[in-house]
C-alpha cells in the first residue's frame, strides 16, 4: 500500500512529535499512544514501523520448559551474593 500525505513536526516539551492525519491512522490500523520503531532507509527515507504487542501466552508457548538453562544463567544463579539480593 502506497499512501502519501503530509506529516507535521511539532514541538512537544523538549522533543518533537510527528502529526499524522486521522484517516491515515485509521487506514494503517494505528492508535494514539502506540509505539513505533523509527529507522532510516538507505535512500534517506524515514520508516515508522509499528512495534508488536506481545501476549504472555504467545511468548510462553514458544518456551520449552524441558530445555536446560543457558550457561550464563547457570553461572548467574551460582554466583556469590554481592549485596542484599534475595534468592
Amino acid at each position: 500500500m502506497d499512501t502519501y500525505c503530509r506529516a507535521i513536526l511539532k514541538k512537544l516539551g523538549s522533543g518533537v512529535g510527528v502529526t499524522l492525519p486521522r484517516p491515515l491512522l485509521r487506514e494503517l490500523g494505528l492508535k494514539v499512544g502506540q509505539r513505533l520503531t523509527v529507522s532510516k532507509a538507505k535512500n534517506g527515507s524515514i520508516l515508522l514501523t509499528p512495534k508488536p504487542r506481545y501476549i504472555r501466552a504467545e511468548l510462553l508457548a514458544q518456551c520449552n520448559p524441558h530445555k536446560p538453562e543457558p550457561t550464563d544463567l547457570q553461572l548467574w544463579n551460582e554466583a556469590k551474593l554481592a549485596g542484599r539480593e534475595i534468592r
